[in-house]
């Protein structure tokens, strides 16, 4: 719509009751009027948050409240580097005058995921393949990895009342990470019921389905020591508080513990890879590795990058695994060795957590449910010439541990 055109918007004169309500409500109201009144269609670009400030003459964070309330009911998408897209069949939540009731979202829950990549859309799929064997709608939001988005998207549910919340939870500093679960622990106590899935905060009591990752990461590792790789590094990215990362760095350091080597903590490398490349290449030169574990699929495929660009080979020069299995592993110029977690699985059973949890969490005993993974043997580890000899027999036994059958493709 072109600026000529577009409504005047403002705060409009209400009752002394929508007076009383938050600032990011009546934003996000007015704009919901101006949607469904047309003013704005499908297709058509929201103005930037920073006209929208000036606008209503509000914070940055009072506009994305308003927007995150907005994109939590699917009546806009927004799209990084463009802004916030109306969508073409807006899902509206307890819109008004649209005939939605509150008692209606008792047939609703959310997934509101931490972000959009391939592992995330595996989980809501075994999301909604359980709910719909109970008769149930699902409604997916993104908090894009922001906790102030995650909150304001939690206290939308509480307020509209629906049957319960699948949460990814964002990745926070270690400075937010005691707050952060507290916050979690006070909704679940409030009568939201919560379940968080791929990864908890620690501290926090809300019920959470994971994979194993200590076993995962294990597996990893005792298979690179198998095929007599001793210089093993362990790169991860950003913040290696979260659950999943720590869990499986733990899990790192133990298979060396089980085969008499202590860990080298020199070998742990963590970075943002967009922002010290260098850097990386500089570690890879000081320590001298033959054999590399990466805590997701993506840090894996761009270390391989890295390492080819320096005129060092995979697996020859340094064997490499990853975690995941998203789909692009097996589809490189070199498959990638990998741990496959079971997202579906995961979903689902996050589902039935859900509709099974009744009252506030259990004060000293958090429910933490583990799903198993596989490691998937490729050419990044055993070249390509002994992929297809490779069978599960050959994995290398674990002290008290079952470790599980190697998948080959």
């Amino acid at each position: 719509m072109p600026m000529s055109q577009r409504p005047n918007r403002g705060f409009p004169s209400s009752s002394s009751s929508a007076a009383n309500q938050p600032q990011y409500i009546r934003i996000s109201e007015t704009l919901r009027r101006q949607i469904a009144s047309g003013d704005y269609r499908p297709g058509d670009l929201l103005p930037s948050e920073a006209q929208l400030m000036a606008e209503f003459r509000v914070s940055r964070h009072t506009v994305r409240a308003a927007l995150a309330r907005l994109e939590q009911d699917r009546l806009i998408t927004r799209v990084k580097g463009r802004g916030s897209v109306v969508n073409l069949t807006p899902h509206r939540v307890n819109e008004p005058g649209a005939g939605q009731r509150k008692e209606d979202n008792q047939h609703t829950i959310a997934f509101c995921a931490a972000e959009e990549d391939p592992f995330t859309t595996s989980i809501l799929w075994g999301v909604e393949s359980e709910a719909s064997r109970h008769h149930l709608s699902v409604l997916f939001v993104s908090s894009h990895g922001d906790i102030t988005n995650q909150q304001t998207l939690l206290a939308g549910f509480a307020e509209r009342g629906l049957l319960g919340v699948i949460v990814m939870p964002v990745d926070v500093p270690p400075a937010l990470m005691r707050e952060s679960a507290f916050s979690l622990d006070r909704f679940a106590e409030s009568g939201l019921r919560l379940v968080c899935v791929d990864r908890y905060y620690p501290g926090s009591r809300v019920p959470t389905v994971t994979s194993d990752n200590f076993d995962g990461a294990y597996q990893a590792v005792s298979h690179l020591l198998h095929i007599g790789r001793q210089r093993i590094v362990a790169v991860s990215a950003t913040n290696t508080n979260t659950s999943s990362v720590a869990a499986r760095l733990e899990g790192y350091r133990w298979a060396f513990k089980d085969t008499g080597i202590t860990p080298n903590p020199e070998w742990e490398y963590t970075a943002f890879f967009q922002e010290d490349e260098a850097g990386f290449l500089k570690f890879v030169e000081r320590v001298q590795p033959d054999g590399l574990f990466a805590m997701n699929d993506m840090i894996a495929m761009r270390c391989m990058q890295l390492l080819r660009a320096s005129g060092r080979k995979v697996p020859e020069d340094i064997a490499v695994v990853g975690f995941d299995d998203i789909p692009a592993a097996a589809l490189l110029d070199v498959p990638l060795t990998t741990i496959r977690q079971d997202g579906q699985r995961m979903g689902a059973e996050a589902t039935r957590l859900l509709l099974g949890t009744t009252g506030p969490p259990h004060p000293a005993r958090p429910l933490r449910i583990k799903i198993p993974v596989q490691l998937v043997v490729r050419a990044s580890t055993v070249g390509r010439e002994v992929v297809s000899e490779l069978v599960a027999s050959q994995a290398p036994e674990k002290s008290d541990r079952d470790e599980g059958p190697a998948a080959v493709s």
